[in-house]
């Protein structure tokens, strides 16, 4: 397999769009700098890190959760750093019936990362790798998800499944909070432009899930209407 270029950009009429961290090389991160001994150099573990990438928290979030029997409300505590009213739009809470357990709420943040390729590659989003444990500990499970960046153009969350809703749930500015994958041959990250032809191309797709189960069967109409080439990396970029 040969390289491939991923961009990946925040939108730009995302307010406070400065407070977001740029994707970082897991090889760059501090989890990997931290490792010592055979792990760090090992061919599979250098392999698996080389198309690791890390999203960082832009901010202090901290929520705490009240179980209702309708489901469960979800608050902003003390030591969240964004405002109620700014937090709100960035949080999905699931409705009990899309609960994958009755008494673990499920809920999303809105990272608002896109990432698209004009080639064939595959996203894979991760709990974030690191060498220690969260502290304090999540209390919960970070839940994965996988798709193909040239086909659908869709953002980034973080998705949450609360088991221990008797603890908050907190995660202080700039520690990692999505390790993403990508896999395919070796990968070249670049910030890209949101094009108009990129906004197209997310709008087509947005919120499918509210109107029919299956968004495969519309993968062959998405591609036949894509332009050949999306990425258009950022003019201070080199392509």
């Amino acid at each position: 397999m040969g390289s491939h270029v991923v961009g990946w950009f925040v939108p730009q009429t995302l307010e406070a769009r400065a407070i977001w961290f740029d994707p970082v090389p897991h090889v760059d991160s501090d989890a990997f700098r931290e490792q010592t001994g055979l792990i760090r150099y090992c061919p599979a573990s250098r392999k698996f890190s080389s198309s690791l990438f890390t999203l960082r928290s832009p901010f202090d979030l901290h929520l705490r959760c009240e179980m209702s029997p309708a489901g469960c409300e979800v608050s902003v505590a003390e030591k969240s750093s964004i405002k109620p009213d700014k937090l709100a739009p960035l949080i999905k809470v699931h409705p009990k019936a899309e609960w994958r357990h009755p008494s673990r709420p499920l809920l999303q943040v809105m990272l608002n990362y896109y990432f698209l390729s004009d080639d064939d590659v595959d996203i894979q989003y991760l709990s974030p790798v690191t060498t220690t444990f969260f502290e304090p500990a999540l209390p919960g499970l970070v839940l994965q998800g996988r798709w193909n960046i040239r086909s659908w153009v869709r953002p980034v969350n973080f998705v949450f499944e609360w088991w221990d809703t008797s603890a908050d749930l907190y995660i202080p500015r700039g520690q990692p909070i999505l390790n993403v994958m990508f896999l395919a041959g070796d990968i070249k990250l670049v910030e890209a432009e949101e094009t108009d032809e990129v906004v197209a191309m997310a709008r087509s797709i947005q919120n499918v899930t509210s109107y029919i189960s299956n968004v495969y069967s519309i993968l062959p109409s998405v591609l036949k209407r894509r332009p050949r080439k999306l990425v258009k990396p950022c003019k201070n970029m080199s392509a």
